[in-house]
């Protein structure tokens, strides 16, 4: 996100106190649009500094410690929860990997040496002004999440006709049930994924989880206990801050084909551009969350894959998450096309190892997705160096396998 624009609303805020037992920390702030003060006070409260957000709704808020608005990963989330939607959170001291102190991205951002240490007023306008000229890092705190688990209550074990009728029967209320909540979350506009096991005649069990907090789902879906299924809600506060670098022209990106294989184990494997395996993985529990993580640790996809055709939705959602050319076999990939596909490619790469059936069937979707645009690749690369061009040839490869010409 470039926000060089100086015509943004940005508010810069330094912490003056962290304030004693049973007070709130207080705040100097300062609101700038291109580079004119339109407003500042160096000793407001937190609740106060909550108003201020949302009576002007800035663009940007920037602060040189995103910790000095909370405290704990705890208090920031209960923090973010109270700004405005639309406003963005950008910590102006970290630049790429490093952390530097406000004089030193004040220098680096063009806005000259300060001498002595400055105030809480004077930071806060630092702050202010470097992230409105476009520097620093924008702050993303992953909150709650909600679970939603519809399965059998009794355990059912061998029997005849009438156990087996009974056992449809189950599979069948599951079913039902998993569908009256997705048609709810769907009613409501709840992002969510959903994972389940088929069985004769409907479902063993489904999963869904619902990317918001456990009181969103108030009055949409509600627990449930028979003799027969349970529907249990159980809220997972997994908070998580990641520091996502701004836009610049000049960065080296790498990137990225990504298989996904989807469900109550999921697989998944991240090759770079030219097809070289990062990372094969798969586990119970991971959620579109922990996946963008995951890949993003490792630079940015242009290509999700998947094995199967029709794509499974958390695969469509990924790829669009990430502007990513979405790849779907013309039809799903055997259990021996998959086979096939992962051992030649293993043979060249002895240290590759696959420990399941996830895995294997992330893997055969990112190979197969790299197949399809292997012989593209080759004529980019070929291309470039009848040229002669001083170019980044993987900006070159992205954009291509995106649709672009290089002539």
């Amino acid at each position: 996100m470039n926000y060089s624009a100086r015509k943004a609303l940005v508010m810069g805020v330094d912490l003056v106190s962290y304030g004693g037992k049973g007070k709130t920390p207080r705040y100097a702030m300062v609101l700038l649009r291109d580079g004119e003060v339109l407003l500042e006070n160096p000793d407001v409260s937190l609740h106060r500094l909550i108003r201020l957000l949302w009576e002007y709704k800035p663009d940007i808020l920037a602060i040189d410690n995103v910790f000095e608005l909370g405290g704990s990963e705890r208090k920031l989330v209960k923090f973010f929860n109270m700004l405005p939607p639309t406003v963005k959170v950008i910590q102006v001291t970290r630049w790429q990997d490093e952390f530097v102190d406000v004089k030193e991205a004040a220098m680096r951002a063009g806005i000259g040496y300060i001498q002595g240490k400055p105030t809480p007023l004077k930071t806060a306008y630092m702050a202010a002004l470097i992230a409105s000229r476009g520097y620093g890092v924008e702050v993303k705190l992953y909150e709650e999440k909600t679970k939603i688990i519809v399965s059998r209550t009794a355990s059912i074990g061998p029997g005849g006709m009438s156990q087996n009728r009974y056992k449809r029967r189950l599979r069948g209320i599951v079913l039902s049930l998993t569908r009256k909540i997705k048609e709810a979350l769907d009613k409501h506009g709840l992002d969510y994924d959903l994972t389940f096991r088929k069985s004769g005649g409907g479902l063993e069990s489904s999963v869904f989880t619902v990317y918001a907090p456990r009181e969103k789902l108030y009055g949409i879906v509600k627990p449930l206990r028979t003799s027969d299924v349970r529907v249990e809600i159980r809220p997972i506060y997994k908070p998580k801050i990641s520091f996502l670098n701004r836009e610049e022209s000049s960065t080296v990106q790498r990137y990225l084909i990504v298989g996904v294989d989807p469900g109550i184990s999921t697989g998944l494997a991240i090759l770079d551009i030219d097809g070289i395996p990062l990372e094969i993985i798969s586990g119970r529990g991971l959620d579109r969350v922990d996946i963008v993580n995951r890949i993003l640790s490792y630079g940015i996809p242009v290509v999700i894959a998947t094995d199967v055709n029709p794509a499974p939705d958390t695969v469509k959602k990924l790829a669009s998450m990430f502007n990513a050319v979405l790849y779907v076999p013309p039809q799903s990939l055997s259990s021996d096309e998959k086979r096939q596909l992962v051992e030649e490619y293993a043979s060249r790469y002895h240290w590759l190892r696959i420990e399941d059936s996830h895995q294997r069937d992330a893997l055969a979707a990112a190979i197969r997705a790299y197949h399809n645009v292997e012989s593209k690749l080759r004529q980019v690369g070929s291309y470039l160096s009848k040229i002669g061009l001083e170019v980044s040839i993987d900006n070159i490869k992205a954009a291509v396998i995106k649709g672009k010409s290089i002539a």
